[in-house]
């Protein structure tokens, strides 16, 4: 309930929502797809995942922050707020970096339990999905101004 009012005071919530939730979905599966072929060609062995996924954060805030500016200038380009700006520009962090993480351990994960990594791909696209649209709106939630007039206005 909270979210789609959220949605329909915040317009620019929902403008960038498949900016966001693409972006998450993309750099999640370009970090599965790496993990996959590593893993397929010997190149990554399972004892050395903790080192090769410590060496994926780095890259996921690094990748993050660079989509970060470019969103957060495109935000205000289209017309709306620093504050506007600064909270897709947090949802754009917060995806992204998860994004990456989570396309890198899947495969690892899959590959541990006897199934086939290559099944991270997929994976990694719906769950971004789902998880960029709940993390937007809480971001969103969070650093959003409330609106006035829908406070309460009765006052002890």
């Amino acid at each position: 309930s909270s979210f789609s009012q959220l949605l329909q005071k915040e317009p620019v919530v929902v403008f960038f929502l498949t900016t966001l939730v693409g972006a998450g979905g993309n750099a999640g599966n370009q970090a599965a797809v790496l993990v996959i072929r590593s893993l397929a060609t010997g190149a990554l062995l399972p004892r050395a995942a903790c080192s090769y996924i410590w060496r994926e954060i780095r890259t996921a805030v690094a990748l993050a922050f660079i989509l970060v500016a470019v969103v957060v200038v495109r935000v205000i380009v289209s017309g709306y707020h620093t504050h506007d700006a600064l909270a897709i520009g947090a949802s754009m962090l917060t995806i992204v970096s998860s994004s990456v993480i989570i396309g890198a351990v899947l495969p690892l994960l899959l590959y541990r339990f006897g199934i086939d990594p290559a099944h991270a791909g997929a994976m990694i696209q719906v769950i971004m999905d789902l998880a960029g649209v709940l993390i937007t709106c809480l971001v969103c939630s969070v650093l959003l101004p409330p609106d006035l007039a829908v406070a309460p206005t009765a006052l002890p």
